[in-house]
């Protein structure tokens, strides 16, 4: 078998499968030719997930007509003129590769004109050329994606397409607030920025966990380089690494060792497996940063990447450590009292009672011959039992037989499917954590872009009650997102209880099969047995 040198519409369409791999890929790169032609306002419309139409339209510099015959000649670029100009890049696109690429495996449409002249002009793939009258600025089109490269299309799944270019918009969004971003899919507007600033665009974005206001970083002098941006405090969270955001020289990237760096800056702060909003953006000399590691582009060297490491972590630990922030509390969730017989609460409290509270028994179970007395600081039961006199902690208690509840496996199916709506900011976690959510025993079903309908919900909790779970514990494993959705669902302390509810909320807990634990391995019961009291009182 010989060699051979293989035609140019061959090595075209290898190349193609290198660089545009999926619609996600073909709008990065548009996205960024936008952004070096200075846009300040970009508009991007996907049709079936961009198989069947991406669109991007800009405002920045236009094409020169004198340019128009280069347009999908492969390595064809305005961005880079020799080997210098590969050691310091100063825009987001350099190899000449994405437009040649495109044409390759679909059908392209240019559409420009530049600021100074008065006519613009249209070019396609197929060489096709003509004059026409529009604004200034660019518009690309990319029709019939992957039509002759059908491979690619056999497992398409433009739902999930059109979320991960939604995503990516969004993420380019926070890197570049000063832009106006605008996003529609299958005609339906998703993003809309207006270009304000960042804490704007996170605003518009709905991109907040929580309420309390983000926190300013820097600007930090790191040596040659400059840090900025903002970043969450410790009540603000996320069960996916998806609000760090990273930007070098302005190309939205992932730089490891940064990451790392501020993933450890919260590891002492934050709740097990849930990360921070960090939005940060680091401008540094251009020959110190490699961007041509990555296929991509999506990852980027630094050289002598410590020097900025460093100042970041330091600057971390400062603001972290003045943050007046408290780690996020938990909410209620809605739960069926109702399972209890008799549930209910009193409208006042009193320190202690057993007024009212005659000696009731509790049924037989694990803790035999339980009479409830009465309640302490509406938190503690107070019980005789055979074994001496019980203090029991009331939301423990709860906890266990609901999350016993949970462990069993059983789900409900509501009359009619509840739609949610899954924010932009927790629709990584449903996805990379959806199946410890199933085991803990919900249940749905994708509705579309943005929503899901719930067909089913542990037993115990209200489906309504999935985006909490999925916002606070969804990266957990299994049966700590059960321990923390009993937690979320069980009554609280300093809650006064009417005798019946106390009576049926015991006698739930002596069927469990460690009614003395909560999931989480703290005390239930505390027993005061003549022991005990002897050895306090000093009795003989």
């Amino acid at each position: 078998m010989t060699i051979r040198v293989l035609p140019d519409v061959v090595v075209g369409r290898i190349a193609a499968g290198e660089v545009i791999t999926r619609p996600r890929a073909a709008v990065r790169e548009l996205i960024d030719n936008a952004l070096d032609a200075g846009a300040t306002r970009i508009e991007i419309e996907i049709v079936a997930g961009g198989y069947d139409l991406i669109a991007v339209h800009d405002d920045g510099a236009g094409i020169a007509a004198a340019d128009a015959g280069l347009l999908f000649t492969r390595h064809a670029t305005s961005k880079l003129d020799g080997m210098d100009g590969l050691a310091a890049i100063r825009t987001l696109g350099f190899r000449g590769e994405a437009l040649a690429s495109m044409s390759a495996v679909a059908d392209v449409e240019v559409r420009t004109r530049q600021v100074a002249e008065t006519v613009g002009w249209r070019r396609t793939n197929n060489g096709e050329q003509s004059p026409l009258a529009r604004r200034a600025g660019t518009s690309v089109s990319v029709t019939r994606l992957f039509s002759r490269y059908p491979v690619r299309r056999d497992g398409a799944t433009p739902l999930a397409e059109a979320r991960a270019i939604r995503k990516l918009v969004t993420h380019l969004a926070l890197a570049r607030p000063e832009v106006s971003w605008t996003m529609r899919v299958d005609g339906r507007l998703t993003v809309m920025t207006t270009g304000g600033g960042l804490r704007a665009v996170m605003d518009e974005l709905d991109e907040r966990s929580g309420s309390a206001p983000l926190i300013a970083l820097g600007p930090i002098a790191a040596g040659e380089a400059r840090i900025a941006g903002l970043i969450s405090g410790p009540s603000m969270h996320l069960s996916s690494r998806a609000g760090i955001v990273l930007t070098v020289n302005g190309r939205l990237c992932d730089v490891p060792e940064v990451r790392r760096a501020i993933q450890i800056a919260y590891a002492d702060i934050l709740p097990r497996h849930r990360f921070p909003h960090a939005i940060v953006s680091i401008e540094i000399p251009p020959e110190r940063v490699d961007a041509n590691i990555h296929p991509a582009k999506e990852r980027v060297g630094i050289h002598n990447v410590a020097t900025v490491v460093g100042p970041l972590r330091a600057e971390l630990r400062a603001l972290l450590g003045r943050s007046s922030h408290l780690v996020s509390g938990y909410r209620s969730l809605a739960v069926d009292l109702g399972r209890l017989p008799g549930a209910g609460f009193a409208e006042n409290s009193t320190p202690y009672k057993s007024g009212g509270w005659e000696r009731r028994e509790v049924a037989a179970g694990s803790l035999p011959g339980l009479r409830v007395v009465g309640q302490i600081a509406d938190t503690l039961i107070i019980c005789e039992a055979e074994i001496g006199t019980l203090l029991i902690d009331q939301h423990r208690a709860h906890e266990r037989v609901i999350y016993e509840q949970l462990l069993a496996g059983e789900t409900i199916e509501p009359i009619e499917p509840l739609r949610l709506t899954v924010p932009t900011r927790l629709r990584a976690g449903l996805e990379e954590n959806g199946d410890n959510l199933r085991r803990a025993g919900w249940r749905w079903e994708e509705f579309g872009l943005d929503d899901i309908l719930v067909t089913g919900s542990p037993a115990g909790l209200a489906p309504n009650a999935l985006p909490e779970i999925l916002a606070l514990h969804a990266a957990e494993p299994a049966h700590d997102v059960l321990a923390a959705a009993a937690c979320h669902a069980a009554i609280r302390k300093r809650r006064p209880l009417d005798p019946a509810t106390a009576v049926a909320l015991l006698g739930a807990l002596t069927l469990t099969r460690t009614p003395t634990t909560c999931p989480h391995g703290q005390p239930i019961v505390i027993n005061l047995d003549r022991d005990f009291l002897e050895r306090q009182f000093g009795w003989k």
